[in-house]
């Protein structure tokens, strides 16, 4: 993974891959093959397509990244997206929704799958990490992820997002509770609000299959700030 950002020209100052494409998830047919699910079962009998590998880029200036990316990859945009500039881009990025730009479905040289990779700015990300203004970035940096390139500055605010995490799922766990139960907890935090999971356009046992997949690098994520509450 770390060979994807020399795919780009633009600076970028974090990054990191997370979701099914990169840790293991239940109900996921990672080999065409049945896995998880019993022989003959739903998940055994689609045809076999490699996870999505989902990364996120934070950089310092989003106009100039934009401006840059168009033109190397005008092609990740679109084509009307790519007329448009990367003004426009960035003013999109900035105006509406978590302060996110995605380009999905990008075929990058080296890489076996498809990628969905989403710029946002660091000063965005921070935020967000700090004070939970969207909880869209902070709750997926709750969960398991691989860092391709860090930065002290938001590993430092991750890690205040990763405690505020727990301190919220304390107060949702009865007294007495599982290591299991924490984490699906923490998990779960980010599921709360996101509508999908009400309608129906979401596996209602998305949070379940992470965390029971993914057990122990929970355990390796959140052992160090549980022993120091």
């Amino acid at each position: 993974l770390k060979r994807v950002l020399d795919r780009f020209r633009a600076p970028v100052r974090f990054a990191f891959a997370y979701g099914s494409g990169v840790f293991r998830q239940r109900g996921y047919n990672y080999f065409g093959k049945a896995g998880e699910g019993s022989a003959g079962s739903e998940v055994s009998q689609r045809p076999y397509t490699p996870p999505l590998v989902d990364l996120i880029f934070a950089v310092s200036h989003p106009a100039h990244w934009h401006s840059v990316n168009l033109q190397q990859h005008p092609e990740h945009y679109g084509g009307i997206v790519s007329r448009l500039g990367s003004s426009a881009v960035t003013t999109v990025q900035e105006q509406f929704g978590a302060g996110v730009w995605f380009n999905p479905f990008v075929m990058i040289e080296g890489m076996a799958s498809r990628v969905k990779y989403g710029v946002v700015s660091v000063d965005t990300l921070c935020r967000d990490l700090l004070e939970w203004e969207t909880i869209y970035l902070a709750g997926r940096m709750q969960k398991p992820l691989r860092i391709i390139k860090d930065d002290y500055r938001i590993r430092l605010a991750n890690r205040v997002n990763r405690l505020h995490a727990v301190r919220a799922a304390l107060l949702l766990l009865p007294g007495r509770f599982t290591a299991e139960d924490l984490f699906m907890t923490v998990a779960g935090l980010s599921f709360t609000g996101d509508f999908r999971m009400q309608l129906g356009g979401e596996n209602p046992d998305k949070v379940a299959n992470i965390v029971r997949a993914q057990m122990e690098y929970f355990k390796k994520l959140y052992a160090p700030i549980i022993h120091r509450l």
